[in-house]
């Protein structure tokens, strides 16, 4: 019986050996897949092992890397954390908990690492925590669709920014804004600058103040011609005529429309694990200043009647002018909220609402987002916009709202890792305004250059 018994647990200590296989063997197939980069079976291989009990620091730092190179970050982290245990010295552990904790955009975690980091370590890093010019973006489109209203033409956009990173804590983008549209009577021009420099503080929050400062022209300058008659009867000394008077004249309208305005925002996140809330207050102050001439000319033709015959004809030339200068200004106030939510690594959704006071009255705007990342190199992003009667304030992104009318929107934006610094973006918008029942579509392309 005693025998029996033996012979069984030799059996199954044998399996379970052969199951886990020695630690010769693991070590020995672990650097085998590790030097070949093999790394989705090394992967494969260390959830194959039953009972997985090694725990020892090449096995752990080799295992770590394949995570870390198929980026399966979570994972990977638990394997650098193992490794750092078994070697708290270890500067090739802290580095790649670094950047796995930093493609997580876990950035407070990966700050404690980076500092926990030597000289040597810091200078080899790809990783530069102060950059001049971090990145470049650019984009550009236009409506491709007449909307109802003929009297509007297409909108052409232009935008261009620059990304700067000052250090690891501290990053400021700006970028320069371009737009124009020609109408029925006039044609506008407007020119945006954008500056937004970004902190993060203590305890992953982040403080954020956007600048705006927009500038529109708007030239009125059209032609119209028209006639006009009637005829009535008249007494003139007491003598009875029948009047007839005919005209024709052509009026020009010229001048200018000027608005400017100025935005200031101050905004607050916090972020949690997959959790970032976030609130704003701001202050937008407009200027506006209408320059316009009308100058009218034409001939009218006199004609009276006497018993059914003419007794005076005679034309009479006139020219007048007319001029309206005006000003005008008013100062909204803004609160906003939002709040954004990462349900999985690949999909994440936030909503942010801002609450607009004007002198007249309370408006809201709405911003709802919704993004997915396909894999590595495709991402994609919906979003819906309402907007009230008052002004919406992108602070950086496409501008193409340029109305007080009350809009909504849907963009559908792709982005696309086409090479290994560089991003396209294909961006299509849909725009409904309520008042006037216009819809219009527009497309952009926006590329960004990781320097």
């Amino acid at each position: 019986m005693y025998k029996l018994i033996n012979y069984t647990f030799l059996i199954l200590s044998t399996l379970c050996a052969y199951s886990q296989g020695s630690l010769k063997e693991v070590d020995s197939i672990s650097y085998r897949l590790y030097e070949e980069k093999q790394w989705e079976r090394l992967v494969q291989y260390d959830k194959e092992i039953i009972d997985n009990k090694f725990d020892y620091y090449y096995y752990n730092i080799r295992i770590g890397i394949a995570n870390f190179q198929i980026k399966n970050y979570d994972e990977s982290i638990s394997f650098f954390e193992k490794a750092l245990r078994n070697n708290d010295k270890s500067m090739l552990a802290k580095e790649y908990l670094f950047w796995s904790y930093f493609y997580l955009k876990k950035r407070k975690k990966a700050r404690k690492y980076y500092n926990m980091l030597d000289a040597k370590t810091k200078k080899s890093m790809a990783y530069q925590p102060r950059k001049l010019l971090d990145y470049i973006y650019m984009e550009g489109g236009n409506t491709f669709q007449k909307n109802n209203n003929k009297n509007q033409g297409d909108i052409q956009y232009f935008n261009v920014g620059l990304h700067h990173k000052i250090s690891s804590q501290f990053n400021i983008y700006h970028a320069y804004y371009f737009n124009k549209q020609p109408l029925e009577y006039s044609s506008y021009r407007q020119q945006r600058y954008f500056l937004k420099p970004s902190i993060w503080l203590k305890n992953n929050y982040k403080m954020s103040l956007g600048i705006s400062q927009v500038r529109l022209k708007s030239t009125i300058d059209y032609e119209s011609t028209g006639a006009y008659n009637h005829a009535n009867d008249t007494v003139i000394d007491n003598i009875p005529y029948q009047q007839l008077v005919s005209g024709i004249y052509t009026e020009k309208n010229t001048g200018t429309y000027k608005e400017q305005k100025f935005y200031v925002e101050v905004s607050i996140a916090k972020f949690f694990e997959t959790l970032k809330i976030a609130t704003s207050i701001g202050l937008s102050h407009e200027t506006n200043k209408t320059n316009t001439k009308l100058t009218t000319n034409g001939v009218e033709n006199v004609i009276y009647n006497f018993e059914g015959i003419e007794v005076f004809n005679q034309d009479f030339p006139f020219n007048n002018d007319s001029s309206n200068d005006s000003d005008s200004s008013y100062t909204n106030y803004h609160l906003g909220l939002g709040m954004g939510y990462d349900f999985t690594n690949k999909l994440s959704a936030s909503v942010d609402v801002i609450g607009v006071l004007s002198p007249r009255k309370v408006d809201y705007n709405y911003f709802t987002s919704l993004i997915y990342k396909l894999n590595k190199k495709i991402k994609f992003t919906g979003q819906f916009i309402y907007k009230g009667t008052q002004d919406m304030y992108f602070l950086g992104g496409s501008q193409l709202i340029n109305s007080r009318q009350k809009q909504k929107r849907f963009d559908l934006i792709s982005d696309v890792l086409i090479l290994k610094k560089m991003n396209l973006y294909l961006v299509y918008q849909h725009n409904n305004f309520s008042e006037t029942m216009n819809n219009s579509k527009a497309l952009i392309f926006g590329l960004k250059y990781s320097l």
